[in-house]
């Protein structure tokens, strides 16, 4: 595993094992006090996404419909494997909602994408 804690979707998420692993090494190597050391790897918010360039507001839209879906497809799991009588209906309906969702990523993909090549086009200006 190398240390990446796998979340309940599946994915892998290193950014917690990251931070304790740094917060070990400011403590044991730069010999800081544990909270300095908690205080040098604290996580840094992000700005409000308007205040970010358009790729990245564009890139962070793709981002929560992708996470959106992925929290959906957590949720209805259990129905959409269960067997009852009304599991036909009830996998139509799941499978209606991520084609829905599906596209809707798509969509914000290819905006992603448009927008990525417009501000390449640019001169002097980066995304």
């Amino acid at each position: 595993q190398g240390g990446a804690r796998v979340g309940t979707g599946g994915d892998m998420d290193a950014t917690a094992s990251f931070r304790e692993a740094a917060r070990d090494a400011a403590v044991s190597t730069r010999r800081l006090s544990p909270t300095r050391a908690e205080a040098s790897v604290a996580a840094v918010g992000l700005p409000p996404p308007s205040a970010r360039s358009p790729v990245l507001k564009a890139a962070h839209d793709a981002l929560s419909l992708v996470r959106e879906l992925r929290v959906f497809l957590a949720k209805h799991r259990v129905d959409y494997l269960r067997e009852s009588k009304d599991a036909d209906a009830v996998r139509d309906g799941i499978e209606s909602e991520v084609r829905l969702s599906v596209r809707a990523c798509q969509a914000h993909i290819a905006m992603l994408r448009s927008t990525v090549e417009e501000t390449a086009s640019t001169p002097g200006r980066e995304g």
